[in-house]
């Protein structure tokens, strides 16, 4: 037997290389006979276990001695790890010596109750892939004890014999003792499978059904047992665990096809069985209808059909023409009917029955009878007529607008017309669909022109009689005998004279014996006659009189609000075939037109399918657009392609997106237009000249960069001199604060003095001190004098002068354009710096006014200022309060 290896890198162990506990001996491929009675087998089993617990024992002392690194982890995963890191290691080394390990495979398979719910889901694929891999034979199912040949054990028999020395025979024993006593643990382990599968958990019912079902299709090992326990689990109370049940069955059918009949007689017991409830029956149909079929299946498709006749008496006994269960049987009949080789008269017997579904039951049902009748019909003509006219009275349940089986509808319909061989009555049934398509939706109303164009495409004698429609006419009897048998098969061709018409019988399809049953005179001569009018409500199609009425049907659809159905009605109008690559039931649905008009593009289905070759059930269904549908609408290549190509339900989204993009080109080549003109303009003979009368007519020539442009401009606004008096006021600030007290006093003398002359000082109050200059005031004495009326006199004509004067400037340069708006780049730089060490931000709640033209320290200490007499003021006001508070006090 195989050892451990000591060059363990990667925690991973090399199981491929190890040898199979199966591939010591030769494996017997089924149970052989012996000589040995019941009590020697017992008294060999005995033998066989004390050889096998020998052999493990000193196995196990061998394994201790090694010093093995992935032994030792393995082993403090037994005792420090977590419940699936146990596990893990169970496996592992169950996986390296399986015969060596058979009290760890049971210690595990013990764990699989459905009492531990969260260990039971962790261990049941673990167990399942180790005995698929590694413990059960691929080919061969495990044999019992008594079941191998155990004459092989005696030495002395044979001179051939593998056993040659006791050693050999001891070994040999141990082997198959090993191999019933894995039998019997794999046993159990179905066993507690099935209990799970009756757990009160959803999730472990599921877990153990996937499980049986993998047992079930990689190994033969226990499948009438696992066979059992997945069809009894279509009965499960949980409709989610029922389907899934299906699924696997189905899975199972995929993989292997042979086992079709084994699994019918399985579910057929399952039907069969007392007290089975209804949904448990109705899952097992539906299974049974999923069967694929082929010509080797006869004797499968006979049964099936035994079983579906069974519960569809069932069905009409209970009073249920119109039920789930109904639809089911009657699909699965009509798919085992075509392989099945059975009498007539088994499926005659409940001809009635199944007429009677078809006009009782829903549009659903009855199109499942129906798709039974057009088969029978197709074996057995003396049918048609009467499925010819229920189908007829069918076209008009107003179902067929809102039922979900518009693709199964129109197949039927294809294959009747495609069938029929009768002019008039395909001609009838074409009348009454073109008559109910005005009800339908318009991806119904263009599917059925689709397929209305696809049967004319192939019967030009009932395309000349749809498009260039003639009076009635009738065969005289007496000039023309036709066999009875070819009534519900002649094709009428009309010819057109001048005096008469000519009427030809052609048969379509037909073979040269059948002709030979019409006369020689093939053409003969008519008489028209005025027969009754066209009968849209006619039970028989043959007798409607489809031909006498206008087609104005066609006409009509060819004015549909709808672009689609118009242009499929137009092109059959014009004889020309509908060439349409997509499904129309899909495409021109008004939620994919929507879909198309929000610009939403359709799903990537590619993501969404399963990527399991061994899931073909689990595909998911979806449509995918082809052509151009499957462009994004604002999209570059939808919009590249020829308004020739583009769909004339869609055109009006091209025509809309195609004028948009169109706009968006001309306005960006205008605005690249534009931004060219800007830089050509830099290089203008104008903008030269506005430089030229800007700068005086400086010298261009010279280097850009010692140009000062903004510097040559004059302001529009200029006060005075109050660049000067902001130096002055920078010299001053620090001899500001001791000259409050002075200035108030000059002004209060100043205010005594000139009260009496408020007329001629009355314009005193716009000018400012500063643009008075310091010569003027000098020679101002405020102490008293004698003179003091004529220094008043003095005093106001000079301020009149000043007055005046500011005046005047102040017009003149209202008058004047102001050459100097801009500021150099460095006192703009400056200006900058300045208003950012501002305390008073723009827009804040400190901000002072400087339309005067305060520099920056002006304000911060006009700030300070304010601050500190605020701050006086309210001390003052403390004080004043305690005061008073002190004087009532004294008071009391």
């Amino acid at each position: 037997m195989k050892e451990f290896d000591d060059d363990f890198t990667t925690g991973e162990t090399t199981t491929d290389i190890r040898q199979k506990w199966y591939e010591e001996y030769q494996k017997a491929e089924g149970p052989s006979k012996h000589s040995k009675s019941e009590a020697d087998v017992l008294h060999l089993r005995d033998e066989g276990k004390r050889y096998l617990d020998a052999e493990t024992t000193a196995f196990q002392l061998k394994q201790s001695r090694l010093h093995d690194s992935e032994m030792k982890w393995l082993k403090t995963a037994l005792q420090r790890g977590t419940t699936s890191d146990k596990i893990a290691a169970n496996i592992v080394l169950v996986q390296n010596n399986p015969k060596y390990n058979l009290s760890r495979l049971i210690s595990l398979i013990s764990q699989v109750r459905g009492a531990k719910h969260n260990q039971c889901g962790m261990i049941i694929t673990p167990l399942k892939e180790l005995f698929l891999e590694d413990l059960l034979h691929p080919k061969f199912k495990l044999l019992k004890l008594e079941e191998q040949d155990l004459d092989k054990l005696n030495i002395e028999n044979e001179s051939d014999s593998i056993i040659k020395t006791n050693t050999a025979r001891k070994k040999l024993l141990a082997h198959w003792y090993f191999e019933d006593q894995l039998r019997e643990q794999y046993e159990r382990f179905v066993l507690n499978l099935s209990a799970v599968a009756s757990d009160t958990v959803d999730t472990n019912r599921e877990k153990a059904i996937s499980a049986i079902s993998g047992l079930l299709i990689d190994n033969s090992e226990q499948e009438h047992k696992l066979l059992e326990l997945l069809v009894n689990k279509l009965g499960d109370p949980s409709s989610k665990v029922g389907s899934k049940a299906v699924f696997c069955i189905n899975k199972l059918l995929y993989e292997h096809p042979n086992m079709k009949l084994v699994i019918l007689r399985e579910v057929e017991k399952l039907l069969f069985r007392r007290n089975v409830s209804q949904r448990t029956q109705y899952y097992a149909i539906c299974l049974l209808s999923q069967y694929v079929l082929n010509k080797n299946d006869g004797e499968v498709a006979a049964t099936l059909i035994e079983v579906y006749l069974a519960f569809f008496k069932a069905c009409l006994k209970k009073g249920e023409p119109d039920s789930r269960m109904m639809a089911a049987i009657l699909m699965g009949v009509s798919r085992a009917y075509p392989f099945a080789k059975i009498e007539s008269k088994i499926i005659n017997e409940h001809i009635d029955s199944i007429y009677k579904v078809v006009h009782l039951g829903s549009f659903n049902v009855s199109l499942n009878a129906l798709n039974l009748l057009h088969q029978i019909t197709s074996k057995d003509e003396s049918q048609a007529n009467r499925f010819y006219s229920a189908f007829y009275k069918k076209l008009f349940d107003r179902q067929i607008g809102i039922a979900n089986k518009h693709g199964v509808f129109l197949n039927l319909l294809y294959r009747v017309l495609q069938r029929d061989q009768s002019i008039l009555r395909s001609y009838a049934f074409i009348k009454r669909i073109l008559q109910i398509t005005f009800y339908f939706p318009a991806n119904m109303v263009c599917a059925m022109l689709y397929i209305v164009s696809k049967v004319l495409q192939g019967r030009k004698d009932l395309k000349h009689m749809l498009l260039e429609p003639c009076k009635t006419i009738k065969v005289e009897n007496d000039v023309c005998e036709v066999n009875d048998s070819l009534s519900d098969t002649e094709d009428v061709c009309v010819i057109e004279n001048e005096n008469s018409i000519m009427l030809s019988n052609i048969m379509v399809g037909a073979d040269s014996e059948t002709k030979s049953d019409v006369k020689e005179e093939a053409d003969v001569k008519v008489e028209m006659q005025d027969i009754k009018s066209y009968d849209p409500f006619c039970r028989n199609p043959l007798y409607a009189g489809a031909t006498k009425g206008l087609n104005a049907e066609l006409e009509a659809l060819s004015r549909h609000f709808h672009p689609s159905v118009s242009l499929f009605a137009n092109q059959i109008i014009q004889g020309k075939s509908i060439e349409y690559t997509g499904d129309p039931l899909e495409d021109l649905t008004l939620i994919r037109f929507l879909d198309r008009y929000v610009f939403k593009n359709p799903k990537k289905l590619e993501a969404k399918k399963v990527q399991k070759k061994n899931d073909p059930l689990a595909q998911r269904a979806g449509y995918t657009p082809k052509g151009i549908r499957s462009l994004p609408v604002d999209s570059a290549a939808y919009l590249d392609e020829r308004e020739e190509r583009i769909p004339v339900d869609e055109l009006f989204l091209y025509r809309y997106l195609k004028q948009k993009d169109e706009i968006k080109k001309r306005v960006k080549r205008e605005d690249d237009d534009e931004d060219d003109e800007d830089a050509d303009s830099v290089n203008s003979e104008e903008f030269n000249d506005m430089l030229d009368r800007m700068g005086g007519g400086q010298d261009f020539d010279q280097d850009f960069d010692d140009l000062d442009i903004a510097a040559d401009i004059q302001p529009r606004k200029k006060k005075g001199k109050a660049d000067e008096d902001s130096d002055d006021d920078e010299d001053n600030e620090d001899n500001v604060s001791q000259s409050d007290d002075d200035i108030d006093d000059t002004s209060e003398d100043l205010d005594e003095d000139v009260a009496d002359d408020d007329d001629n000082l009355q314009d005193l109050s716009d000018i400012d001190l500063a643009d008075v200059d310091d010569e003027d005031l000098s020679d101002i004495e405020f102490n008293g004098s004698e003179d003091e009326e004529t220094a008043d006199d003095k005093l106001i004509s000079s301020l009149n002068k000043k007055l005046n004067s500011k005046k005047g400037l102040k017009s003149k340069e209202k008058k004047g354009i102001d050459s100097n708006i801009f500021v150099s780049a460095e006192k703009f730089a400056e200006m900058l710096e300045e208003q950012n060490k501002t305390k008073g931000k723009h827009g804040g709640s400190n901000v002072f006014s400087s339309n005067d033209g305060a520099s920056a320290k002006q304000i911060d200490w006009e700030m300070k200022r304010h601050q500190r007499l605020k701050g006086s003021f309210g001390k003052k006001r403390k004080f004043q309060s305690s005061d008073n508070n002190r004087a009532k006090k004294f008071k009391r």
